[in-house]
């Protein structure tokens, strides 16, 4: 059974979490405790704790997350411990594989702009709008962090498309004029 969750914060701090710390205990409060432990509960609070933290401008969040089992009591404790990294916001959006497609109606379909707080919520909302055009085959979303120490905060986003086949029907009339 589920004994404990337990939130361990690496840089936590106000005024800059202030608006993520409910969410993420929601999200932690999503797991029952005295209920039977299960893996995947476990892995979509870790995923939901994530998630509010990139929803709320914290592109670089991290979840990590370990379960202790107490084989006498039979208890399971969690830890999830979170790191926000940085506070973000959108840097340039770009697209490639466009092709004829208008840039300027694509980008204003998107309702996401530069300087903006980065959201996971935003981009994915960006996606189904790019979809909602029904000219596109595929749709990727890529935000470009950094990998090395230095973290831009104005991070970047290529959507990558590529343009549906466009299906065609072909009508013919066919005749033929001649003597026998």
């Amino acid at each position: 059974l589920l004994g404990r969750v337990d939130l361990a914060w690496k840089d936590w701090a106000l005024p800059l979490a202030e608006k993520v710390t409910r969410p993420v205990t929601d999200a932690k409060n999503d797991l029952a405790i005295d209920e039977r432990f299960e893996e995947e509960a476990y892995e979509k609070t870790k995923h939901d704790i994530l998630r509010a933290m990139t929803d709320r401008g914290f592109a670089y969040a991290n979840v990590q997350g370990s379960v202790a089992v107490d084989l006498v009591t039979h208890r399971a404790t969690v830890l999830y411990t979170l790191e926000l990294g940085p506070k973000c916001t959108f840097g340039t959006i770009t697209f490639d594989g466009l092709g004829e497609i208008p840039e300027d109606v694509v980008r204003d379909a998107l309702e996401i702009r530069e300087g903006q707080d980065f959201s996971t919520s935003a981009l994915e909302s960006a996606q189904y709008a790019l979809a909602d055009f029904g000219v596109f085959g595929t749709i990727d979303v890529r935000p470009q962090l950094s990998t090395g120490p230095e973290r831009v905060t104005a991070v970047p986003v290529v959507f990558v498309v590529q343009p549906a086949a466009l299906r065609s029907v072909r009508f013919g009339v066919g005749a033929q004029l001649g003597s026998s």
